[in-house]
Parts: structure tokens; C-alpha cells; sequence
């Protein structure tokens, strides 16, 4: 159904039978649980369908009239109705937490909601200490990197740069001497274009070593971006593309 129709069909279930073009019975998908307000809506039938705990509260809540009701329809003994007695418990015990919190001083609440953030970015911060102290373990001066397969050298470590959110390129002036370069159709993104494929230099090799890839956001530039699927080595400070 095209967006008209859809809003058609909901304009027309809203006036009833007594409307011109009325309805009383709207059959969608499970879209429509979330969002659709429909005040005079007392039934909600789900067929052979069954989502998570919040979304069954959000099909219910479909129905808006007072006494309204909502069914579901599976077959005894499936994973739906498995997935529904488990969703009943999970409702419950959201049931209980909340009346729980209810129950809590708000002075208190307040307390515990920013002792836990406290916490939180405590545990986040130490979790970024962590990368860093991972990422700075060698001088970049003191890392090579080579070819996973022939161990052929591609460039040091202090010659690489980031470039944009994703892509890490060698900026040794030479590199393209080294490699295999091999042009592709072209394909094109909002701030990059994929233009070729880097191959390892070394003729009985072949690795590849990443896309050749033109970069329009500022100054535009051609550069590879590796591709780095390694380790680096403790002995030989080296990491592997």
C-alpha cells in the first residue's frame, strides 16, 4: 500500500461504520503497534505473531476504549506461544522494578541515578585508558608494516594516517612504486570514490592490500587504504596487513 492508502484506510477505520466509507476491522502488520491512535478501538487481535515484552505492551495499547481487550491467536505448543508465556513473566517482573522505584524516596532516587552514572563513566573512562595504553604499547617509529603473506615490507608505522572515520592509508611517497595497482569500475559514495585494488608488489604474492580510493571531503586526494587484519609481534614490532 502506498502512504494514501494507508492513511485512507486508518482515516476510514477512525469514522466506523456509521461514516461514509466506515470500517470497523483494520488488518495490518505489526507495524501498526507502534504509533496508531485509534480512541475508539476496544479489540486487538494478534495472529500467529509475537514480539517482545514491550511490544506486546505497545499492541495492547492499541486498544484505547475503555474494557478493550487483546488477544493473541498461536498454536499450542509453538515457539510463539513459548515467547509469549516468556514475555508475561518479563512484563511482571518490569511490573514489580517499577513499583519498586516508585516506592523510592525521589531525594534517594536522585542519589542512586548519579552514583550509578558516576560509576558508568568511571568504568568507561578506565575502558579508554586501556585502548590508549594498547594502541601507544610500541613507537610508531619502531613498527613495520608488512605483507601477512610474503612478510614483504609496505611501509613504517609513523608513515601511516587516518583518514576519515575508517580508512588508514600509507603516506610513503614511493608506495605506489611497491604495490600492484589494478583499476576497477568505478563506485561511488557521498564522500569517497572506490577506484582501484592494491595488490602486494611481489608478482607470486597475492595478498590484497586494500582499495585505492579517492577522497572528495576537503582537499580532494588518491590514496590505498589498508586493509589491517593483524597482530602486532612483541619480538619483531611488526603488524601484519
Amino acid at each position: 500500500m502506498t502512504d494514501a492508502e494507508q492513511r485512507r484506510a486508518i482515516g476510514n477505520l477512525r469514522k466506523g461504520l456509521d461514516g461514509e466509507n466506515g470500517c470497523n476491522i483494520l488488518v495490518c502488520t505489526d507495524i501498526a503497534q507502534e504509533g496508531l491512535d485509534i480512541p475508539a478501538c476496544n479489540f486487538v487481535i494478534i495472529y500467529n505473531f509475537v514480539s517482545n515484552e514491550i511490544g506486546g505492551v505497545q499492541a495492547r495499547g492499541r486498544a484505547r476504549a475503555e474494557a478493550s481487550k487483546c488477544y493473541y491467536i498461536v498454536q499450542k505448543g509453538s515457539i510463539n506461544e513459548k515467547r509469549q508465556l516468556e514475555n508475561q513473566e518479563k512484563e511482571r517482573i518490569m511490573d514489580e522494578a517499577l513499583k519498586k522505584v516508585n516506592s523510592i524516596p525521589l531525594t534517594d532516587l536522585q542519589c542512586m541515578i548519579q552514583s550509578r552514572q558516576a560509576t558508568l563513566h568511571e568504568e568507561y573512562e578506565a575502558k579508554l585508558k586501556r585502548k590508549d595504553e594498547r594502541i601507544y604499547e610500541y613507537p610508531t617509529s619502531q613498527v613495520e608494516v608488512v605483507c601477512k603473506e610474503c612478510k614483504r615490507f609496505v611501509c613504517n608505522g609513523d608513515e601511516l594516517l587516518k583518514k576519515g572515520p575508517s580508512h588508514y592509508i600509507c603516506t610513503r611517497p614511493d608506495f605506489l612504486e611497491t604495490v600492484r595497482y589494478q583499476e576497477k569500475k568505478i563506485r561511488e559514495y557521498r564522500t569517497t570514490d572506490d577506484i582501484g585494488v592494491v595488490k602486494c608488489g611481489d608478482p607470486s604474492c597475492n595478498v590484497t592490500y586494500g582499495q585505492m580510493v579517492r577522497f572528495k571531503k576537503g582537499s580532494e586526494m588518491s590514496a590505498c587504504a589498508l586493509s589491517c587484519k593483524g597482530e602486532i609481534g612483541r619480538a619483531s614490532c611488526r603488524e601484519r596487513v
